[in-house]
């Protein structure tokens, strides 16, 4: 099978063409392996506030900031904010804000590369860390530390919340990153259900023991767990090891290129006790079916008493839990070095990059975020919590914060590991784990397994391999069935057909036998996978995954065709990183089974002329514009709008629900099963504009079915159609 996909990855790429915008947060697999290490809080002794360095420049002067969050998240309304205002204060200073969402890094890396000019941006810490700051494009903050906070007489370093600041360093020792979302790992909990119960939060581990038995007899869950993200599991993992041995072991173990610090009796007793949650019932069984947000949503719902997770979840619940939330600390372990208050935290910074022109000025604006009122801001608006000292965080997180003021050490996440070897995090600690997590393992095999592949993967410099000989292309005849969801006389089909054609010119001992199956494929593909027919390779965009084999260890291939002839890129390269993160690409343990080649996007397409005539200038940004560009379509004597009501509902709800509540949003209002969610006046809000927006709709569209709308803007008679990218092509005869 191997031998075959091989063989057909240089004719077709294959499945997937929806975009998932929606889904987990897991820590992004980075491409880079950083230096910097996490350190212990520092000495709180108040530093000499330095002389203020004023601005470098009088002139006009924009700052370009590429940012991690959506326009619309609470978090960039926040920044946004903080923007107005300092430009208000600083008239010669433009910050021209791009919102990228979680792909931010990625993307500042492609834009680097193309000589864009970038001058900050944020991240989640510990993948900046090991990205951008590692490879030296961070500008050195140093020389600005001492001067004064805003609006405190004592230099800004000061105004952190210990230990922050030197949590990462860049290649040369130097302050890279300005953390300013602070979010702690703990335990967080029901405090009515442990009222109920009648336990209080542990600080040993008997004593959690405890807690948990008494949760599971009252008849609730102990522990809610998500089974198909490892970034969550590992905490049970990270914590334990540092309770026994103190924090930095787990790092030293990643370090030791034997492999050899892997059989300390640490790992095999947390990996035993991990195995104990499962058989005492205080994770429940079921947990192994669960996918994200399935598992948090227990907890939401009063079903389980705790998850050990980010001080994220209760904000992420908000909408379904009505109990008091608490959080402990993981418990302390008898006769462990570790100590219950040594806390890993995620955080969240920002940096400037090293070509900027305008440093001072930009750190102005570093320091301007940074007051107390700021930081507040971002603690009430956003509910997160924040790296400035005597802000208070929101109620539900409140815990969260005093666990970050008495933190007696503050690691990253997996003891800093996850800046510091990523590919090693991501491709042995996380799978292995894992895999003893859902009992695919023992705990003997997982101490054997994390043994062997650490100590291969710092001898040969790469991931081990099950299979490290090359694979070969066989001489022998091959017939690759292929299901396509495309037909024969369509354009896709013709150049497929084409491409197919080439393949088999250039191996002739391989046939490729077509099936046209056009859209009926998302009806027929399963049934025939049920009944044993042999398929090699089909493209769609879902159905069959159970089946689907993972990529992985052909997408290091080199790429084939013009411009790849070098092999200097691979196949995973070439493909638009963001597609990589699409639900579609993958099955639901992560692993990569379909490679995207025809990425569809979702816009209102519309009548430039029509717009022209109406004397539309631009396209509109907002509600507003909108509005006002269907009243000048209508005075023009065009109708605005139109839909297919039959095919394309989904895309009106998406589109409108996502920009109501965000897509993280959508997910929580569904799951919701109180359904009291869907009272948020938001949502409200939404159903009201959609009413209203029926005034701007083309007379019969409560009667178009498909493809009666679409084929009503292609013949002028209406300007705007919310479809996919694919509208234009249909359209074009």
């Amino acid at each position: 099978m191997k031998d075959k996909i091989r063989l057909l990855l240089a004719v077709i790429i294959i499945a997937s063409l929806w975009l998932a915008a929606c889904g987990p947060k897991e820590t992004p697999a980075a491409e880079e392996t950083p230096a910097a290490e996490e350190t212990t809080a520092p000495d709180e002794t108040a530093t000499e506030v330095e002389e203020v360095v004023e601005p470098e420049a009088e002139g006009p002067i924009t700052l370009v900031y590429w940012s991690m969050w959506n326009e619309n998240e609470p978090q960039a309304q926040v920044i946004q904010g903080w923007i107005d205002a300092f430009e208000a204060e600083n008239t010669n200073i433009t910050i021209d804000a791009v919102w990228n969402g979680r792909q931010n890094q990625t993307l500042v890396r492609t834009a680097l590369s193309a000589g864009e000019q970038i001058d900050l941006m944020d991240q989640d810490s510990d993948p900046l860390a090991g990205g951008l700051m590692l490879e030296g494009l961070g500008y050195p903050l140093d020389e600005f530390l001492g001067t004064p906070a805003l609006d405190e007489d004592t230099a800004i370093k000061d105004v952190f919340v210990p230990g922050v600041l030197d949590m990462f360093k860049g290649p040369d020792g130097e302050t890279c990153l300005w953390p300013y979302v602070y979010n702690t790992v703990q335990f967080w909990y029901n405090k009515d259900m442990f009222a109920e119960v009648g336990v209080e939060p542990p600080e040993t581990y008997a004593e959690w023991m405890d807690v948990n038995q008494a949760l599971l007899d009252a008849g609730y869950a102990p522990i809610a767990a998500e089974s198909d993200i490892a970034f969550y599991q590992i905490d049970f993992l990270t914590y334990y090891v540092a309770r026994v041995k103190g924090p930095g072991f787990l790092k030293a173990s990643m370090e030791d290129a034997s492999g050899a610090m892997w059989n300390d009796p640490v790992y095999l007793e947390a990996a035993q006790a991990m195995q104990d949650l499962w058989d005492k019932g205080y994770i429940p069984e079921e947990t192994e079916g669960y996918l994200w947000p399935a598992g948090k949503q227990t907890l939401g719902f009063s079903e389980a008493g705790a998850e050990l997770v980010g001080s994220w979840l209760p904000i992420e619940l908000k909408d379904v839990s009505d109990f008091e939330w608490g959080a402990f600390n993981y418990p302390a372990i008898e006769g462990g070095a570790g100590s219950n208050k040594d806390l890993q935290v995620a955080l969240l910074a920002f940096m400037l990059l090293e070509d900027t022109e305008h440093p001072q000025e930009a750190f102005e604006f570093l320091r301007f975020m940074m007051t107390k009122e700021n930081m507040q801001q971002m603690a009430d608006e956003a509910l997160v919590g924040v790296t400035r000292k005597d802000v208070k965080w929101a109620d539900a997180i409140a815990d969260g914060a005093e666990a970050a003021a008495n933190a007696e050490n503050v690691m990253g996440l997996s003891d800093g590991t996850v800046a510091l070897y990523p590919e090693f995090v991501n491709n042995i600690l996380y799978v292995h784990w894992r895999s003893l997590f859902l009992g695919v393992v023992t705990p003997e095999e997982y101490v054997a397994k994390m043994a062997g592949d650490a100590a291969a993967y710092w001898e040969g410099g790469a991931l081990p391999t099950e299979e490290e000989e090359e694979v070969v292309v066989s001489d022998e005849p091959v017939t690759l069935a292929y299901w396509s969801m495309w037909n024969e006389d369509e354009p896709q089909g013709q150049v497929i057909k084409g491409a197919i054609e080439a393949f088999e010119a250039a191996h002739p001992n391989v046939t490729l036998d077509v099936t046209w199956y056009g859209r009926d494929i998302r009806n027929l593909l399963d049934p025939a996978l049920e009944a044993g027919e042999a398929i090699d390779i089909y493209d769609l965009w879902a159905g069959g995954r159970g089946k689907a084999m993972d990529l992985a260890d052909y997408l290091d291939l080199p790429a084939l065709g013009e411009g790849y002839e070098d092999g200097d890129m691979t196949v995973r390269e070439s493909i638009m990183p963001a597609l990589w993160a699409s639900a579609d690409t993958q099955n639901a343990a992560g692993d990569i089974i379909g490679v995207p080649y025809n990425p569809f996007v979702v816009m209102v397409f519309y009548n430039k002329d029509a717009f022209n005539e109406a004397g539309i200038e631009s396209a509109p940004e907002s509600w507003d514009e909108f509005i006002a560009a269907s009243e000048a379509l209508q005075a023009a004597g065009y109708a605005p709008f139109t839909e297919d009501i039959d095919a394309y509902m989904d895309i009106i709800i998406g589109a409108f629900t996502e920009r109501a509540v965000t897509c993280e949003g959508i997910i929580d209002v569904i799951n919701d099963q109180t359904g009291e969610a869907w009272n948020d006046p938001v949502l409200l809000q939404m159903a009201e504009d959609i009413y209203e927006y029926s005034a701007y709709l083309a007379e019969g569209t409560d009667g178009n079915l498909y493809p009666a709308g679409q084929q009503r803007i292609a013949l002028g008679e209406v300007a705007m159609n919310l479809n996919g990218s694919w509208l234009p092509s249909e359209m074009l005869e």
